[in-house]
């Protein structure tokens, strides 16, 4: 996050304790066949699925490129805000 986002280790530690206390574990039965052209986001695939999500608001271009897996609609922050407004 330091580098990636230009965070300072202050404001790194605020993000990553707020997430910690938000978030909880999820257990993921099986991996989908691949889906992504990034392997890594099928991980992001397979827990928003399992956690029963309509939405992932994401920046991610290889995501973003699905624009659908199964029920789940992948959308951008600004498509997000059109869609609930």
């Amino acid at each position: 996050m330091l580098r990636k986002f230009g965070f300072s280790l202050r404001h790194a530690r605020l993000l990553t304790h707020f997430v910690r206390r938000q978030t909880a574990p999820v257990d993921i039965t099986g991996l989908p066949p691949r889906a992504c052209r990034d392997a890594d986001d099928d991980l992001i695939l397979a827990a928003a699925v399992a956690v029963r999500w309509e939405y992932l608001v994401t920046g991610d271009n290889d995501l973003i490129a699905l624009k659908q897996f199964n029920n789940l609609a992948i959308v951008t922050p600004a498509e997000f805000a059109r869609r609930i407004a």
